[in-house]
């Protein structure tokens, strides 16, 4: 799967400018959902939908969701259920 937060970071940015019609280059960490993409608790909740087949995220409690501010609050969200990227300390940051 993804074996450095680089690598969800490229994957992300590829969702979420598609999710948000935005391009791809403009999708950084410290992108703020609600400020900066004009998100609701509905879009947050759609992305996540996204993201649990494509990072194998399991469901979790709408509260985790939705206190997501930016985007490296779902990097760092997504990342320990992240295969490789949790089995291999070396990668961590």
């Amino acid at each position: 799967m993804f074996d450095s937060k680089e690598q969800i970071m490229q994957k992300l940015s590829i969702i979420i400018s598609q999710q948000f019609a935005i391009k791809q280059e403009e999708v950084i960490p410290e992108m703020r959902f609600r400020e900066e993409l004009y998100a609701d608790s509905l879009d947050i909740m759609e992305l996540f939908s996204v993201l649990e087949g494509e990072f194998d995220v399991p469901q979790l409690k709408q509260e985790q969701i939705l206190d997501i501010n930016t985007v490296g609050d779902l990097i760092d969200l997504i990342a320990p259920y992240s295969y490789f990227y949790n089995n291999n300390a070396d990668n961590r940051e």
